[in-house]
């Protein structure tokens, strides 16, 4: 029995076939989410919802056409971000993605309006926030009058496979649209009335492994779930005793919860309802794997000092730099804090212990990579004090550890386990698939689902 899993994300949508006996992922598709709108408005970051589901559904259907047998399929996609839909089920606006930027826009004189509605709800509020953005578009007279429901794109996509005009929403995307109860997984509606948002716009929510329903052929189409926890569903087999490290543009790290999880109230880590009935611990640095790239882009800078041609790659140079020169016995220390943390947006990188002898580009890589391997360790030892228990097993996934083995190196030193790396490389479109599986009765449960991930 084979399924299909897509994942639109904000710069690629990737589908892949599994083999839902034995995990081999038998075809593997991924093309350019280039449907960003230009905008007169800066902080706008829009793109076209028509342009997304045609690049999806012709994954879909070559993947479909080169592959029988298939028993269900399972979409994910970026959170956050919403799109209204009318009566018919058509989409009636762009998609406003989580990079928008008019939740921080002025409010009031003191407030942006992420900052208004954190204050009026009590819940942690930011721009691209689903609710963030809805309530400016309130605010502003944006809203299509025709609007139903608001919905994430992976919601759409699974709506039109199955050919409803109704979208149903995972906890798992509820939550991630701002000022969800996640004890009881339902929105807050008693703080949301404050202000003037009401429950006639929000989808339904489907609980648990469930099916939205069937395509027109008659293939299951399992709920959309979001893309952090599709990431975890496809990389590891036992999540309560396993620490998950991302690294790709950005960085997170995850460790599974086995319930609710009261006054957890560290900024740095969030509780995240996962696709069942459990939750993990997540932490994010706000700018993690960007750091070595923008170390990347600083040495190709001062190569084109020296020359008028554009500088290629640098990547394969650092990693030769790395393993050439001996390790310092003094090594550079560096912040890969750029952007900033949730606890203190407003701090910043920084580059310390520099004396005559450790000033030299290996040394600043190799600083960069630690940077970024103890800003992850930290939050992680932030949920262990919240979990009070310590993870036995590491896996790494995103191509920031796949393709930089002395980050690898770095993080098992750290973490003081052996890391491993699932053979697929589409995390999360391969996890949704097996989040279908489920859903669809071929897997009793998601732990027997697992069984079938392989590592290198």
């Amino acid at each position: 029995m084979k399924a299909i899993g897509l994942d639109i994300g904000t710069t690629t949508i990737c589908g892949v076939a599994i083999d839902g006996e034995t995990g081999d992922v038998l075809e593997s598709r991924t093309v350019a989410n280039d449907t960003f709108l230009d905008s007169y408005n800066a902080y706008e970051k829009i793109q076209d919802v028509d342009l997304i589901l045609y690049k999806t559904t012709t994954i879909l259907r070559e993947l479909m056409e080169n592959n029988e047998n298939i028993n269900s399929i399972g979409v994910t996609g970026q959170m956050h971000g919403i799109l209204y839909v009318d009566k018919k089920g058509n989409a009636i606006s762009p998609l406003y993605t989580w990079q928008d930027g008019r939740g921080d826009l002025l409010y009031t004189k003191e407030d942006t309006y992420a900052q208004y509605l954190t204050k009026k709800t009590g819940y942690h509020m930011a721009s691209g926030f689903g609710l963030t953005t809805h309530f400016y578009n309130m605010c502003n007279n944006l809203v299509p009058e025709d609007a139903t429901n608001i919905c994430t794109i992976s919601d759409y996509i699974v709506m039109k496979l199955v050919n409803e005009i109704t979208p149903v929403m995972s906890p798992s995307n509820a939550a991630s649209l701002g000022c969800f109860n996640l004890k009881q997984k339902v929105f807050d509606f008693n703080v949301l009335q404050k202000v003037n948002i009401y429950c006639d716009i929000f989808p339904i929510i489907k609980q648990g492994y469930e099916l939205a329903n069937k395509t027109k052929e008659g293939t299951a189409v399992s709920v959309a779930i979001g893309d952090n926890q599709a990431s975890v569903l496809g990389s590891v087999k036992d999540m309560q005793n396993t620490v998950l490290v991302n690294v790709g543009t950005g960085s997170q790290v995850s460790i599974g919860a086995l319930g609710y999880i009261e006054n957890q109230s560290c900024l740095d880590i969030e509780l995240r309802q996962n696709a069942g009935e459990d939750f993990i611990l997540v932490g994010s640095a706000l700018c993690g794997g960007r750091a070595y790239a923008m170390l990347e882009s600083f040495f190709r800078k001062v190569m084109m000092l020296t020359t008028e041609d554009t500088c290629t790659s640098l990547y394969d140079v650092m990693d030769k730099a790395m393993s050439d020169e001996k390790a310092s016995e003094n090594p550079l220390i560096i912040s890969t804090r750029l952007s900033g943390t949730r606890e203190n947006p407003l701090e910043r990188g920084s580059i310390s212990n520099i004396d005559v002898h450790n000033f030299t580009p290996a040394n600043m890589i190799a600083g960069m990579l630690k940077g970024i391997a103890i800003e992850l360790f930290n939050l992680y030892n932030k949920m262990c004090e919240i979990k009070q228990v310590r993870a036995t097993t590491l896996v790494g996934c995103g191509n920031g550890i796949r393709k930089n083995r002395h980050l690898q190196r770095i993080l098992e030193e750290l973490f003081h386990l052996e890391l491993r790396i699932p053979v697929h490389k589409e995390e999360a479109a391969y996890g949704v698939a097996l989040f279908s599986l489920v859903a669809s009765g071929y897997y009793e449960n998601i732990n027997e689902a697992q069984k079938v991930i392989k590592y290198i």
